[in-house]
Parts: C-alpha cells; sequence; structure tokens
C-alpha cells in the first residue's frame, strides 16, 4: 500500500469514525430523554402509587357524641368510627346486663334482633362473612363500663342504634329515680 492510499485508508477512517460519533450521540441523546420519560413516569407512578396506599388505609375518624335525656341529663358518650360504635353509659345509670329496658329491649330487640338479619343476609350470599354486625359488653365489676358494636352497617342503623340506647338509658334513668 503506497503513502497516498495508507492517507486515503486514515481519512476513510476518520470519516467514518467521526460520522460513527455523531450516530452515537444521536442514540445518546435518545437513551437519554428515554430514559427521563422513564424516570418522570416512575415518580408519578410512585406518588401515585402512595397516594392511592393512603387513601385505602382508611382514617378512622372518630366523632364523639352525648347522649342525652329529654331533660338534658347526660345519659352517656358515644364514639363513632368507620364501622365501629362505643357507647360509654354514665356511671350514674349503674347500667347492668339486666337493668330493664337494656337487656330486654336495646340487647335482645335491637342488637340480636340486627345480628340475625345480617345472618340471614349472609346465608342469602347478600353479605360477606365477617361483615355481619357483632357486639361485646365490658364490665366494670357487675356494671356495664362500655358496649362495642362493629360492623353497624349503614347510616340507618346508626341511627337506629343511637335513638335505641338513648331511650333505653332515659328509661333506665327513671326506673332509677
Amino acid at each position: 500500500m503506497s503513502e497516498e492510499e495508507k492517507i486515503k485508508a486514515l481519512a476513510e477512517i476518520k470519516k467514518y469514525l467521526e460520522q460513527k460519533i455523531i450516530e452515537l450521540n444521536k442514540e445518546i441523546d435518545m437513551i437519554k430523554t428515554i430514559l427521563s420519560i422513564i424516570n418522570e413516569q416512575l415518580v408519578a407512578k410512585s406518588f401515585k402509587q402512595i397516594e392511592i396506599s393512603k387513601a385505602q388505609i382508611p382514617k378512622e375518624a372518630e366523632e364523639l357524641r352525648e347522649i342525652r335525656s329529654r331533660k338534658g341529663e347526660l345519659l352517656g358518650t358515644i364514639q363513632i368510627t368507620s364501622n365501629t360504635i362505643r357507647i360509654t353509659p354514665s356511671p350514674e345509670i349503674k347500667l347492668t346486663q339486666e337493668t330493664r329496658p337494656f337487656k330486654s329491649f336495646f340487647i335482645k330487640k335491637v342488637l340480636d334482633g340486627m345480628v340475625q338479619k345480617d345472618k340471614k343476609l349472609i346465608d342469602s350470599g347478600q353479605l360477606q362473612p365477617g361483615m355481619e354486625i357483632s357486639y361485646d359488653i365490658l364490665q366494670e365489676g357487675e356494671y356495664i363500663k362500655e358496649i362495642i358494636i362493629k360492623n353497624y352497617g349503614s347510616e340507618t342503623r346508626l341511627k337506629e342504634i343511637i335513638n335505641s340506647i338513648r331511650w333505653a338509658l332515659e328509661t333506665a334513668l327513671l326506673s332509677k329515680k
């Protein structure tokens, strides 16, 4: 190969390498653009997932209400969350499991009635097991300290429970006087 041919070959190689650098720089720019888009999407999706995760975690917004008689006497308090009601009778009432009409009306007719309705709904497939109403009565000695009602369901049921416990507590208080 002559000197002139070598120079010509080197010039072609140089031209090829310069062209290759231009192409590779374009490819690098394209890859950077794609990477930037991917990063933006990841950031957007990550925040969206966090927002969804926060939305899926129910904030137990708690509402505290007083239960008062028609004369304004404090009968107890009610703490309400999305699926739980906590009823704390006033200590002055000295409410027991046997106090009338607490047991005969509020427990047997109202709460046990709702339990039976939910069992029928589960049996017919209209309510998922575990979503039925349930309740616990916490006592301190012979006196009721708290009534915890879980999975009360609808706003209608909530109103029925509140109205029923108000009437039962008021009637129990009147019978003690």
